[in-house]
């Protein structure tokens, strides 16, 4: 059986050593190990175990098929770089994954844009712990 544990091992014995210091400074381990659960569990037991009910109503069926892609895109160390940015997620989707996670909103803005691709840098704070997280994502518009 595979575990959070020994998946998130895996990947930081894959990794730059740099990268590894990015990913630590953003909590990744903590944003990992959650979305490696809504994989696991699927959307209603992880709802039924999550100190705030999430996903709740708010989150119609594309934002869970969005959320999904994005937690595949965090299991596999994606999202924290300008290098290795969060890809086919939208606006709309990083923002709801990251609430899943208990994170909102503090900045967002664009760092490049190109034909059809802004790549936005997002800045998001724990809503208890006031961790912050800057990760970026790639918007294909």
């Amino acid at each position: 059986m595979v575990t959070s544990s020994s998946k998130i091992n895996k990947l930081f014995s894959e990794i730059d050593v740099n990268y590894k210091k990015i990913l630590i400074q953003n909590h990744f381990p903590y944003v990992f190990t959650k979305s490696f659960y809504f994989l696991e569990d699927g959307e209603d037991l992880y709802r039924q175990k999550d100190f705030f009910n999430l996903p709740d109503q708010s989150f119609n069926d594309n934002d869970i098929k969005l959320v999904k892609i994005g937690c595949n895109q965090i299991i596999n160390g994606i999202g924290f770089s300008i290098e290795n940015p969060f890809t086919l997620l939208g606006v709309r989707g990083i923002h709801k994954l990251f609430e899943l996670f208990h994170y909102e909103l503090e900045n967002q803005k664009i760092l490049k844009k190109e034909k059809h691709i802004i790549l936005d840098e997002l800045r998001f704070k724990h809503k208890l712990k006031d961790d912050l997280l800057i990760c970026y994502n790639n918007v294909e518009y």
